[in-house]
């Protein structure tokens, strides 16, 4: 009877922990199946970009920056329409915008300046280039942003001339034939095509002492008076350059005169019919350099 005792209570004990183990490990697959099921949850996922529009499913409850890491490259400068930590639980739709920042540099060409001076073994107007001029080069760093492939803001942080440009010189023809052969060249050529012009209050006048404020046939810096050579304030047009007046013809500026400020100009004529019969008038006047 003992016997049989000992190996009843040895069966049951085997049993109830056998029963003890299944019941365990059904609760336990129970719970591992229903984690694997809400990991399997997922979402749809679209991100719109400037050129391209990209769709794909992520897990849901994890972050946006989580659900980017392995479909789009982001910067620390790339703006989103959604904050990178916000929870991806239902569908989504986001806006990238990708952004750079970076400094260039850039050169830029430097006109060079033009000086003429008079040549009186040269014709009248003709011009000699006695030094070529050579464009100046400067280097020019700036800051760039750029969205979505366009630059949106560009600023100049520092500037240097590397090169300086060169002066050009002309020499400009002021050797005159007979005043008949003067105007006769002078009024051949037509004038100028660009628009690039000064409009100016023209005043006619002859070589008489009265009006004039010297010589007169002498201008004030010291060229002789003829048709073509004509008084300005030589703080608009510096003098000897060369010029076209409309009416008039090609023209050098070689004189000036107490009432001549601003956009003024006097034009000599040989005879006091020529002069009234110009008079005063507004005329376009180009600066042929």
């Amino acid at each position: 009877m003992r016997n049989f005792l000992v190996k009843f209570f040895r069966i049951f004990i085997i049993v109830f922990l056998l029963a003890f183990y299944l019941v365990s490990l059904q609760a336990y697959w129970g719970k591992a199946t229903e984690a694997v099921s809400q990991n399997q949850l997922k979402t749809a996922l679209t991100v719109q970009m400037h050129d391209e529009r990209l769709s794909f499913e992520v897990p849901s409850g994890i972050s946006l920056r989580d659900a980017l890491r392995n479909k789009v490259k982001l910067s620390e400068m790339d703006l989103l329409s959604v904050s990178p930590t916000t929870i991806i639980e239902n569908e989504t739709i986001v806006t990238l915008k990708k952004v750079e920042e970076k400094v260039i540099q850039e050169k830029e060409s430097i006109p060079f300046p033009k000086k003429f001076v008079p040549a009186p073994y040269l014709p009248f107007g003709q011009r000699e280039i006695l030094q070529k001029g050579l464009p100046g080069i400067k280097e020019i760093v700036f800051f760039e942003r750029i969205e979505d492939g366009q630059v949106v803001s560009k600023e100049k942080i520092e500037e240097k001339v590397t090169q300086e440009p060169l002066e050009q010189i002309e020499a400009v023809g002021i050797l005159f034939g007979s005043p008949e052969e003067t105007i006769k060249v002078s009024l051949t050529y037509p004038p100028p095509s660009s628009n690039d012009f000064l409009v100016m209050e023209a005043t006619a006048y002859c070589p008489l002492v009265s009006e004039t404020d010297g010589n007169p046939w002498r201008t004030s810096i010291g060229l002789s008076s003829s048709y073509g050579v004509v008084a300005v304030d030589p703080t608009v047009i510096p003098y000897y350059t060369p010029l076209y007046v409309e009416g008039y013809g090609y023209a050098i500026a070689g004189d000036t005169g107490g009432a001549i400020r601003g956009n003024r100009i006097d034009l000599f004529f040989y005879t006091a019919e020529e002069t009234r019969r110009f008079g005063r008038r507004m005329v376009k006047v180009w600066i042929l350099d």
